[in-house]
């Protein structure tokens, strides 16, 4: 029973494992724009129309893209500024983070806007009071 237990939690152990490893390797796709795997998109897809089906039949798009249907929620800067360094924020902003609700700028925006947007958020901490009263208000 000992050996059952150890090698049943060593094989749990490595599916973690081996999940990190392939992620620092870069196997692992975190770009938004990345294109999702043939079973992501077909669960994805029967998720969204069991979902429809049973919770808003009557409405053409039951899952809109706005901040309280995303899950995980998108970070909400004005409370807690990020503190990654700006080549780190410039890449987030342009290439989203997958399952995160931060989505890809990369076709919406060109690089200098991002990088103004990137600016912005370095100095988020440090912004006038009427600015970010007005910021936090919204």
């Amino acid at each position: 029973m000992r050996n059952f237990i150890v090698g049943f939690t060593a094989g749990l152990a490595t599916i973690p494992a081996v999940l990190f490893v392939l992620g620092l390797l870069g196997a692992l796709p975190t770009r938004s724009t990345a294109t999702p795997p043939a079973w992501e998109t077909a669960f994805a897809r029967h998720a969204l129309h069991a979902a429809a089906a049973v919770h808003a039949p009557h409405l053409q798009n039951p899952v809109a893209p706005t901040d309280s249907t995303l899950y995980p929620t998108p970070p909400r800067f004005a409370t807690h500024p990020p503190t990654l360094p700006d080549w780190q924020l410039f890449w987030i902003v342009k290439n989203g983070v997958r399952y995160s609700g931060m989505f890809a700028w990369d076709n919406e925006a060109a690089d200098e806007k991002i990088w103004t947007v990137v600016t912005f958020l370095h100095h988020l901490d440090s912004l006038p009071p009427s600015v970010a009263a007005e910021w936090k208000a919204h």
